[in-house]
């Protein structure tokens, strides 16, 4: 029963911290893209916005990275819903979640290159 849980409890914690990463990156990006460049003010909250949602990109990456692992090295989500007749539904899920990770992670490289082409303007200004 435990066991079972803790497994329910990472499926669904893992789905979060997934979408966690895609909403950092997202939010930063609009900050980043609509935010009017060019003043101290808006570089400055940009740099300090990146500084402190990399620190939660970085924690939520990680916690999903393992979550992924455990939910993989278990298995029986997959065989539970492969046998119940949901293989599509459980193929789209996951198909989806790696699209949306990868977007995220492709987002916060763009936004690195950014925010070091922001922090360089800052310090020749």
């Amino acid at each position: 029963m435990t066991k079972e849980l803790l497994m329910m409890l990472n499926n669904y914690f893992n789905d979060m911290f997934i979408s966690m990463v895609f909403v950092t990156a997202l939010f930063m990006y609009a900050v980043a893209r609509y935010l009017p460049q060019g003043t101290e003010d808006s570089t400055g909250l940009i740099l300090y916005l990146y500084r402190r949602l990399r620190r939660v990109f970085t924690a939520t990456l990680v916690v999903a990275i393992i979550g992924a692992g455990l939910r993989i090295a278990e298995g029986s989500e997959i065989e539970e819903m492969v046998e119940k007749g949901f293989a599509v539904t459980i193929a789209v899920k996951y198909v989806l979640l790696s699209v949306i990770f990868v977007v995220s992670l492709l987002l916060w490289m763009g936004l690195k290159r950014a925010v070091t082409s922001y922090s360089r303007h800052s310090e020749t200004a």
